[in-house]
């Protein structure tokens, strides 16, 4: 059973090693998965962090709105919208749209629509792989 496992995390790290450097796709490149501790200077006190290091898709970019979008409706709404680096939900978007849609051309409607049908083959792909 471990071998059939190894052996799945194996096919997937190389498959997805080519696909996130082929393909246009949506999903987030994670680089590193790690566990940092530290240890105070004053008490001695140690402290323990899960990190995930990816890439840094807002990187010198100006942005007006983000929204962390979930797909689900169910208790995804910030009253509390105003002020700088505010994230907003599901709802959010839903009651913005009417006032302020986004506009998008029809070159990156056809990137954006290449890549989820890129995303969503690779996963149904990655989930039969390892059943």
């Amino acid at each position: 059973m471990i071998f059939f496992l190894v052996r799945c995390y194996i096919i997937l790290y190389f498959a997805s090693l080519a696909y996130l450097y082929y393909l246009n796709h949506l999903m987030f490149e994670y680089h590193s998965i790690g566990k940092v501790t530290s240890k105070h200077l004053k008490g001695g006190k140690e402290s323990r962090m899960d990190v995930l290091v990816m890439e840094n898709l807002l990187y010198r970019r100006t942005v007006t709105r983000l929204y962390d979008l979930k797909g689900s409706s169910r208790s995804r709404y910030n009253a509390d919208s105003t002020g700088k680096n505010k994230v907003l939900l599901d709802q959010n978007l839903i009651e913005a749209m009417p006032t302020s849609p986004i506009f998008v051309g029809n070159k990156a409607k056809r990137s954006l629509e290449r890549a989820v049908w890129n995303d969503t083959g690779f996963l149904a792909v990655s989930l039969n792989l390892c059943l």
